[in-house]
């Protein structure tokens, strides 16, 4: 394997906990008409961009009828804008970050979010100066867990996806991520930490867990076992 040259991260549920508030806002809009919203099913299309749409379809089953989909989206995005104090910044993430900055490496994020969506948070959390490029639907035809944002990541930094290295929450994420070839560090969040990962290499509670330097080590001593393992 190359050289960890790069870093790249999902952003909501996994720099951002934007995942809390916005469950939520969708269980808010699931109670209007009477009727429950699976948390699993909701972390199961975690992701991917077309959650909402499934969402809606599984409120149209439930009561016989369709809905108002452009209404009640903006609703609950008024919701999530009104319970956005529930948000927070992943504990350690702050320090990857800088760490990152520090040791020279090249950083972008891969969100199935649009780029309004996204810049809005870097600017709140103060964040737009740790990265190098930020990759979002718009940039790609699809999304995770097709790993159609993760080659777009790699190309804008100018790496191979061998030479990168990616966070993700949720399983579609770390999905995408390895079918571009890179290997990928899972950091679940409060709505995805009971979810099986099928994909990725390394599994953290939190980013405090481990010191970014102890990652990177990580992957390094195991590319150099597989360099050195000896030859029937």
């Amino acid at each position: 394997m190359r050289e960890i040259q790069s870093l790249i991260f999902d952003f909501d549920g996994t720099i951002v906990d934007t995942e809390t508030p916005s469950l939520a806002a969708w269980e808010y809009i699931f109670t209007r008409y009477g009727c429950l919203l699976d948390p699993g099913l909701y972390a199961q299309h975690l992701g991917t961009p077309e959650k909402s749409a499934i969402l809606y379809a599984v409120l149209e089953q439930a009561i016989g009828e369709g809905v108002d989909r452009a209404a009640l989206h903006a609703e609950r995005i008024r919701f999530y804008q009104a319970h956005r104090h529930a948000q927070r910044l992943r504990p350690g993430v702050r320090q990857y970050l800088s760490e990152a900055k520090q040791r020279g490496f090249t950083l972008s994020i891969a969100s199935s979010s649009p780029h309004a969506w996204i810049r809005e948070h870097l600017v709140r959390w103060d964040l737009v100066e740790y990265f190098d490029a930020v990759v979002c639907i718009e940039d790609v035809t699809r999304g995770k867990p097709a790993p159609d944002l993760y080659h777009v990541a790699a190309s804008r930094l100018g790496i191979f996806p061998a030479a990168a290295l990616a966070f993700e929450d949720s399983p579609h994420g770390a999905s995408a991520a390895k079918a571009a070839g890179m290997r990928c560090v899972i950091v679940p969040n409060g709505v995805t930490a009971s979810m099986s990962f099928s994909a990725g290499d390394l599994r953290l509670s939190s980013f405090e867990e481990q010191p970014l330097s102890e990652v990177v080590a990580h992957f390094q001593d195991a590319d150099a076992k597989v360099t050195h393992a000896p030859r029937d």
